[in-house]
């Protein structure tokens, strides 16, 4: 039947690897074999590059902070989490997360969160990172030009055209 300890890790001067055990509090003696434990510098999460994405997702996001790890980073957009690859490690101070989609089609705003455990624990209070509802074209005005005239302006109307980086494309 399985069993639960719980303990509390004291405090340490830095980040290092220690190893874990129980002992018998009377005697002292080992119970278990060692198992490793690490303490790792703080996690935390200071910018965000770009702020803000569509909410079917995709595209990357840079993640600028401080203590990141690369063995076991994870990051979560409100309850979504981002891990394995798609998530890449830059440097203690930058990470790369995929941007998944969001469940609101109207977006909104979450917060983005990292881990250095594998999503054992989160940083609190990261920053926004907000999801606009994706851009759609309702008509262009005109629907046709002269051929082999260029320069001749197009009119697009739609909604949410503030949601990226957008341009126009004709034919390939």
């Amino acid at each position: 039947e399985g069993s639960k300890v719980v303990c509390v890790s004291p405090r340490v001067g830095g980040a290092s690897l220690v190893s874990f055990m129980l002992r018998d509090t009377a005697s002292g003696a080992q119970l278990t074999g060692a198992a490793s434990f690490e303490y790792y510098e703080g996690l935390t999460v200071a910018t965000v590059v770009p702020s803000s994405g569509v909410v079917t997702g995709g595209g990357t996001v840079t993640v600028i902070g401080s203590g990141l790890n690369a063995d076991s980073l994870v990051c979560r957009f409100g309850e979504t989490r981002v891990e394995k690859q798609m998530v890449r490690w830059l440097s203690s101070t930058a990470a790369a997360c995929v941007v998944p989609a969001h469940s609101e089609a109207a977006g909104g705003v979450v917060e983005l969160e990292l881990s250095n455990n594998g999503g054992s624990d989160f940083t609190s209070g990261g920053t926004g990172f907000v999801y606009q509802a994706e851009a759609t074209v309702d008509s262009v005005m005109p629907s046709r030009a002269v051929a082999g005239v260029a320069g001749q302006i197009v009119t697009v109307a739609g909604s949410h055209f503030g949601a990226g980086n957008l341009m126009c494309g004709f034919g390939t």
